[in-house]
């Protein structure tokens, strides 16, 4: 019999070949990526929206790196697109000097959250959006996502993609539709007691960023409850929300919050003829996996039933 020290050399090579490493984009010179495992290595753990301190050829190094290395990305992309106009121009000998797919990808998608924030509509620019287009269908796949991606930029609209919509979120910061950087430097390092401490005394707008950021939290701050309370306030601001754009994880939130507002009487929310409707409009155009949940949302607000599993005193 073999000596059990014999086997392991084997076993260990049999065990790597199992498990290769991640296969990532070859870098093509197109970002700063010593910069990139600098910032990250010595950042780790830090989220690095707001950095009015970075260039935006420091924060582009950040966004392309992340996206293309991380299976978790900071967000980057939010300061980007705050930048506007500035980060428009930035990217176009970017795109026009694209060397594959993956960095029209992100330059796309890029342009697309300008145009979503109304920070930069590059439609004012018929040889931008040409470019666009021209990067798009030269570096494309067969899936044809750039494409899709390029359309959605030159109609300023999301049209059904070969993809799917859940895709782009993942790469782009999140959705921009709340002050980020507000709810993320809120309290910061503050227990539970004291985060919540302030909270009747914040502006809707402040209490809905709060309220979405802290939902993507592992473990989240629960400012619904403050939310509620404002009544006919904070019916007013969803309104005005369900107007709009609308992703998965904005409806829940919005929907949980007024069907709290219901179970604790601050506002009749079922006989609210355009609030239901703007509710039941935006819950129909929703596509992802928060689409049962926020028809199921509905479907109470409706009917007037109860929360199945959840006390209102632990909403």
């Amino acid at each position: 019999m073999r000596p059990a020290r014999s086997l392991l050399a084997p076993l260990l090579a049999a065990m790597l070949a199992a498990c290769p490493p991640p296969i990532y984009p070859r870098h093509r010179g197109d970002f700063d990526l010593a910069f990139a495992k600098s910032y990250f290595s010595r950042h780790r753990g830090r989220d690095i929206a707001g950095r009015t301190d970075l260039s935006l050829d420091q924060l582009y190094a950040l966004y392309r790196f992340s996206r293309g290395r991380m299976h978790h990305p900071p967000n980057v992309a939010g300061e980007l697109v705050r930048r506007g106009a500035e980060t428009a121009r930035f990217l176009r000998p970017k795109l026009e000097q694209a060397p594959n797919g993956h960095a029209v990808d992100a330059i796309l998608t890029l342009l697309r959250a300008l145009q979503r924030d109304g920070r930069f509509d590059v439609r004012s620019d018929p040889a931008y959006v040409a470019l666009i287009q021209r990067e798009a269908a030269e570096h494309d796949g067969k899936a044809g996502r750039l494409r899709d991606l390029a359309d959605d930029i030159a109609t300023d609209s999301d049209l059904p993609s070969t993809i799917g919509g859940w895709l782009e979120p993942l790469f782009s910061g999140g959705d921009s539709d709340f002050d980020e950087e507000f709810a993320e430097q809120y309290c910061e390092g503050c227990d539970y007691r004291e985060t919540i401490a302030n909270a009747d005394r914040l502006t809707v707008d402040q209490l809905y960023a709060l309220q979405r950021h802290n939902w993507d939290r592992e473990w989240p701050r629960n400012f619904n409850r403050y939310m509620a309370r404002r009544g006919p306030e904070a019916a007013a601001f969803f309104k005005r929300k369900l107007a709009g754009r609308t992703s998965g994880e904005m409806l829940w939130v919005i929907l949980s919050t007024l069907e709290l507002m219901r179970d604790l009487g601050t506002y009749d929310v079922g006989g609210d003829t355009e609030l239901m409707r703007l509710a039941e409009a935006a819950v129909g155009r929703l596509k992802g996996w928060r689409k049962a949940e926020t028809a199921d949302i509905l479907d109470r607000l409706k009917s007037g039933a109860a929360h199945p599993f959840l006390r209102v005193d632990e909403r």
